[in-house]
């Protein structure tokens, strides 16, 4: 095979494997790229060099297969940049192992990094996702070492992480050996298995998955933290928007931080800010004793409000910015994830001035 440029913008689809089953084994090289045309995604291309030889394995990138029914219409650059770093890693092909450019992992190993790991409810819900199919073929998994991302938000490294640990060690084993992989470098991969992401979102307004359900509770709930700090241990009434303090990938639907917290001490709501937390699994306590809570539009509602406590809480509001109007709109009076005895209220605000959203701190339970 010659060393030339194969693929483009316009025939992309016609080299990526065609796969149906839940998870697919292969050989081939991966490279990792960081963030350029989408602020939260991380460029995984793939070379085959098993069976397929020559495409790209739909299962490494969301983008593959999940969603690209954006193609070609949306996010040109995005698929354009995937074209281009296709054909430079096919230059590598035909090196030799030994090659210093080359990282080659001998071991059977299995792709555990979601597209969309640098954050947004995509990146968590993967992760879950990607759980769920690994305990579903555990029997024929476990032996593999785990390729994890070392640039991905440390939110989802650490609930993986978390989640990984605890399953090795109901089954009495030693978690196996965990390899980050680094951006830019090249890797060959002998024995690789990429599992199939079938979400890229959970439906708020389905009843929450049982899976999901026994991942958090048999597997990240043991390691939940005891809160210390007086102000958020026992807090009932909690609040957490999008905000300018907040460390966004994106500045839609942000709030003033200075409004937020000005609102919440006055109406009696604890204002968590994520990025002052220790960890995700301080978060997920936090949510888990609230029985009132203020949550932002978009992934800030989408990811958290699976971490309520369906026994517990009794009253979600949803404030709805302009820039997620037209998102949020299909899913009012239709949220089921958290049981019919939930109360949950989208106040879609025409702005975001204290004065759009006074009111609502003020609504009663």
């Amino acid at each position: 095979m010659e060393n030339k440029a194969v693929v483009t913008f316009n025939n992309l689809f016609e080299h990526v494997t065609s796969e149906s089953a839940e998870y697919c084994q292969t050989t081939c090289f991966v490279k990792l790229i960081p963030p350029q045309n989408h602020p939260v995604c991380v460029q995984i291309i793939t070379y085959s060099i098993g069976k397929d030889e020559g495409k790209m394995v739909s299962y490494a990138n969301d983008w593959l297969y999940l969603i690209n029914r954006y193609y070609p219409h949306c996010f040109s650059e995005f698929y354009q940049n995937m074209a281009d770093e296709y054909n430079t890693l096919h230059q590598f092909v035909h090196k030799e192992d030994d090659d210093k450019s080359i990282h080659c992992i001998e071991s059977p190993c299995i792709f555990m990094t979601p597209t969309f790991a640098y954050g947004t409810v995509h990146g968590f819900t993967a992760i879950y996702a990607l759980l769920k199919l690994y305990l579903c073929y555990f029997e024929e998994l476990k032996h593999r070492c785990i390729l994890m991302y070392t640039n991905a938000l440390p939110a989802i490294n650490e609930l993986f992480l978390t989640a990984i640990h605890n399953i090795f060690r109901s089954q009495n084993m030693e978690t196996p050996q965990i390899i980050h992989l680094q951006n830019n470098n090249v890797y060959k991969m002998n024995d690789i298995v990429f599992l199939r992401n079938h979400h890229h979102i959970f439906d708020v307004t389905q009843k929450r998955p049982t899976w999901l359900l026994d991942i958090l509770s048999r597997y990240i709930k043991p390691d939940l933290p005891n809160l210390s700090r007086d102000e958020i241990q026992g807090a009932k009434r909690v609040c957490m928007m999008k905000t300018s303090n907040s460390q966004n990938i994106t500045n839609a639907g942000m709030f003033s931080s200075d409004v937020i917290e000005r609102l919440c001490r006055q109406y009696n709501y604890q204002f968590i800010e994520p990025h002052r937390l220790p960890t995700e699994k301080h978060l997920i306590s936090i949510f888990q004793q609230a029985e009132e809570c203020i949550l932002s539009a978009g992934s800030c509602f989408l990811k958290n409000i699976f971490y309520l406590n369906e026994n517990r809480i009794k009253m979600v509001h949803c404030i709805v910015p302009p820039d997620f109007h037209k998102q949020f709109q299909r899913f009012q009076d239709k949220v089921l994830c958290l049981g019919n005895d939930v109360k949950i209220r989208f106040y879609f605000v025409p702005n975001h001035t204290d004065d759009a959203i006074d009111f609502i701190f003020r609504q009663p339970l």
